[in-house]
């Protein structure tokens, strides 16, 4: 399977399988996402509902439009959330997909949601960075019972993988020992190497030059 990674900030166009890398970190998620849009009877269902977790940027968004396009599913916008009955939008589809659901504010929603889509009888996949802390009791209770999978923290070698195919697409090409010391002084996060991205970019547009160890050591010392 050829696959590529994604950032948060590119449009939908983008958010394909041809476009998404299979990493050691993510494929224990997409394996558990294919069995959740493969089920079919509501009743003896193993994950009626699950969550996605991982990190802001770690390809979430991407990995769910992948299976909404492939299984037909349906996103529902956290506004009409926050201004209507979910039980009433639960309707002619069998999967719902919240992506970043505890932007919804009122806690007493979600809870809503969850027990709506059992009512209902639909499948219901959520997902979130894991940030949020919820304060209501009942809501706590019911995400524990809910199955979770996760997309992991890049490896050193998983961050290579995706800044050098992410420069590759902008045509700018760096050395695998350049991208070594780079990752060498960054933290282990997609957040990392979206800024990573973005700061080599940025000084490859402004200033057009090959990218050698001494501009390396200009970009990464400056401030963002």
């Amino acid at each position: 399977m050829q696959l590529s990674f994604s950032f948060t900030n590119q449009n939908q166009e983008k958010f394909t399988e041809k476009n998404f890398i299979l990493t050691p970190e993510n494929s224990s998620a997409y394996k558990f996402l294919e069995k959740f849009f493969n089920q079919d009877d509501f009743g003896s269902t193993q994950f009626p509902i699950m969550i996605l977790k991982g990190e802001q940027n770690c390809g979430k968004t991407h990995l769910l439009n992948i299976f909404a396009k492939k299984y037909h599913a349906e996103f529902i916008d956290k506004q009409i959330l926050n201004d209507s009955n979910p039980l009433n939008i639960f309707t002619n589809n069998k999967f719902f997909i919240v992506d970043d659901y505890s932007q919804i504010t009122e806690e007493e929603r979600i809870l809503s949601l969850i027990n709506s889509a059992s009512e209902a009888r639909v499948f219901l996949l959520l997902a979130d960075d894991n940030q949020r802390k919820f304060s209501l009791k009942d809501l706590n209770s019911r995400l524990k019972n809910i199955f979770a999978t996760e997309i992991k923290n890049p490896s050193v070698e998983t961050m290579k993988i995706l800044i050098s195919n992410q420069l590759s697409q902008q045509q700018i090409k760096l050395s695998g020992d350049l991208i070594d010391d780079i990752i060498a002084n960054s933290t282990r996060s997609y957040l990392a190497i979206e800024s990573i991205i973005k700061k080599i970019n940025f000084f490859y547009i402004e200033n057009g030059e090959k990218i050698s160890k001494n501009n390396i050591a200009k970009i990464f010392n400056n401030n963002d």
